[in-house]
């Protein structure tokens, strides 16, 4: 018989699921990560998983979600602390881009194409929601800078998805040949810096794209 837990229990134990199941995702990826590894690493048997969710899929979209927000939170930072000409934007831009890089369980993820397995098994509410959270703080963020005239205006969802579309090329580089990338890599930065700045000097290269090379 599954146990009962108090609501101080609770939240403990999601959270340790959520810590574990992040060690376990990162290592071993979705598919090799089985509920009973989840469950022992928390302490609770493999039957009360189900009190909390009703996938595996459904706890590694919950820790994407929280290393999202972290990723997005440090993005902002750096947006905010810096006058945003064009040089800087790029500059966000490529430390963005590497801090999902270095991002061991999303590079996994996406790497091992795991995203669109977890996506099924979401109730169809539950990832809208998702994207739609997402948009909302992204738009926030974008209407900061455009009431100082240095950002144009933006789709929150386009700029989701640049975000999104340099890291996969990143995983591709060696097919796209690692001759051509990092002149390719700042080409797009550019051009995307370019579009979306209002201030200062167009083209150029970033420093802070090297470390993405």
């Amino acid at each position: 018989m599954t146990r009962k837990f108090q609501t101080s229990e609770k939240q403990s134990i999601q959270q340790a699921l959520m810590d574990k199941g992040r060690q376990l995702f990162a290592r071993n990826g979705l598919k090799r990560t089985s509920i009973a590894e989840l469950t022992h690493a928390a302490g609770i048997g493999q039957g009360s998983f189900y009190l909390f969710y009703d996938s595996k899929e459904e706890l590694y979209f919950d820790v994407l979600e929280r290393e999202e927000r972290v990723i997005g939170q440090a993005i902002q930072d750096l947006l905010l602390t810096r006058n945003l000409t064009r040089q800087r934007l790029k500059q966000v831009l490529a430390e963005g881009l590497a801090l999902l890089l270095k991002n061991d369980l999303i590079r996994n993820m996406l790497e091992n194409n795991e995203y669109q397995q977890i996506i099924r098994k979401l109730p169809e509410d539950r990832f809208q929601g998702h994207l739609t959270a997402e948009n909302r703080l992204i738009a926030e963020a974008v209407k900061q800078f455009q009431k100082t005239g240095r950002l144009k205006n933006i789709k929150p969802a386009v700029l989701r998805g640049l975000l999104h579309a340099l890291f996969l090329m990143h995983l591709h580089r060696n097919e796209i040949g690692p001759v051509v990338f990092p002149d390719l890599l700042q080409f797009l930065l550019d051009a995307a810096a370019d579009e979306l700045g209002t201030t200062g000097p167009r083209n150029g290269s970033v420093a802070g794209a090297a470390y993405l090379e």
